[in-house]
């Protein structure tokens, strides 16, 4: 039998004082929960009824995309090793046991719930301080897959402590990507609200400020394939974008949780998506096909530019120069573009030797770039509006292929990194300023930073 899958998709920082300081927990006995799983065990359908259907999808899907999905599919099962999906499956927890617990329902006011436990007793002080969530707390969130079993877990992080597991919810698909929306149109105080892109064509929100959650807050339903990545609009907190293997971009609105509009003009698998930091109605878009980009989504123009023979895995705001933008391909490569200029890039460099999975800018050291890839290292990069300068490299993460890398928001040189290796640590919080080359060369920068 070969080694069980285990691997981080995806990972994700929330910033400092988002995240309420004593979360909502819902208390669940083994007989409830087993109670929970017995009955809705019956509501799946059987193995046959499963395959039955697979097959239905499979074959229309062949016949609208005239086999073009297959390579869509099987390019996905690569990256993430989906053979082996179903193997290994143990226990009442399997794959219907998951999605059985999905499809529960919570009340709209915890305090009308019977399992949340707003006084929640702990056995020793420890207990009850690890359990709230400190202004100064970042939140780092991992989509991680052992096995069968898809989980969000969530790790309290501080400068003091470093990091540490505060709980976990079982998710019903693998996890592509997360985004927080800190908005809700049922409740006028802040909320601490993750959305997943997963294997499956729906997306889901979940209140990360409630521990033991069963379903999501909300379910977004208008794709046709994978959901591949996802940016909330800040400035128009009711609006959220979305990209997909079905060749589309969806813009939600997430106030009455329906799908505005689909722009489905793409060639190929849309795989990143970003909203400007500053202007509400503009969004930066990256597909398989090679292609770039900028959206105006209340009009619907799009501008593109052609990046060359690869595949867009990422693409970045400069949220330093916003008229700026940075993508990276499946060939190694990073390129600068400005907006006013639509012949070409600025400037691009050669990153990696395989896939730049993982791109990142410091929120607050200007120009430090971060990159990583499916060739195990992660790079530190000074980027202007001229050039790149190559600072330092780390080789020796451990991780295996780099899957994701999430800069800290509050802290300058601190990063979370997720990757595939299944015999070791595969995900990592690293202060990249411990680096002797990264830290004389940014700190006079960062001392100038300090002293506006």
């Amino acid at each position: 039998m070969g080694s069980k899958i285990n691997f981080v998709s995806v990972v994700h920082w929330i910033r400092q004082g988002v995240a309420k300081q004593v979360p909502n927990k819902i208390e669940l006995t083994k007989d409830d929960l087993k109670r929970i799983i017995d009955e809705h065990k019956q509501l799946m359908p059987t193995d046959d009824e499963q395959n039955e259907e697979q097959m239905s999808l499979s074959e229309d899907s062949d016949e609208e995309n005239n086999g073009n999905e297959e390579d869509d599919e099987k390019r996905i099962v690569d990256k993430y090793d989906l053979e082996n999906y179903d193997e290994d499956s143990e226990g009442e927890l399997g794959a219907n046991s998951l999605n059985a617990l999905a499809s529960l329902t919570m009340f709209a006011d915890n305090t009308e719930d019977p399992y949340i436990d707003n006084e929640v007793e702990y056995s020793d002080d420890g207990e009850a301080e690890n359990f709230e969530i400190k202004s100064t707390d970042n939140l780092v969130l991992v989509g991680h897959v052992e096995s069968d079993a898809p989980v969000l877990e969530v790790y309290v992080y501080n400068e003091v402590d470093d990091h540490y597991p505060h709980h976990d919810i079982i998710l019903p698909s693998y996890p592509i990507c997360f985004e927080s929306i800190n908005y809700s149109s049922s409740s006028e105080q802040p909320v601490n609200y993750i959305g997943i892109g997963d294997m499956s064509k729906d997306i889901t929100i979940w209140d990360i400020d409630t521990v033991n959650s069963l379903e999501p807050v909300t379910k977004l339903c208008g794709h046709n394939d994978t959901v591949l990545d996802l940016s909330w609009n800040v400035n128009i907190k009711k609006i959220l974008a979305s990209v997909s293997v079905d060749h589309s971009c969806c813009i939600w609105d997430l106030e009455k949780s329906e799908l505005l509009t689909q722009y489905k003009h793409f060639k190929s698998n849309v795989q990143s998506v970003e909203f400007h930091p500053f202007e509400a109605q503009t969004l930066l878009v990256g597909d398989c096909n090679g292609m770039v980009s900028i959206g105006d989504f209340q009009s619907g123009a799009f501008k593109k530019w052609k990046v060359g023979i690869c595949e867009i895995e990422k693409v970045l705001w400069n949220h330093y120069n916003p008229y700026t933008f940075f993508c990276s391909t499946s060939n190694g490569f990073v390129y600068n573009y400005d907006v006013r200029n639509e012949k070409k890039h600025i400037y691009s460099i050669k990153a990696h030797e395989d896939s730049v999975t993982g791109l990142t800018l410091s929120r607050k050291c200007n120009g430090c770039l971060i990159t990583g890839s499916t060739d195990k290292i992660v790079k530190v990069w000074d980027i202007d509006d001229k050039s790149a300068k190559f600072i330092t490299q780390f080789s020796d993460l451990n991780v295996g292929s780099v899957l994701s890398i999430s800069a800290n928001p509050d802290l300058p040189f601190i990063i979370a990194v997720g990757g595939d290796n299944n015999k070791s640590e595969n995900f990592k919080i690293i202060d990249i300023s411990k680096s002797k080359k990264v830290s004389s060369h940014f700190v006079s920068r960062m001392n100038k930073s300090s002293d506006k």
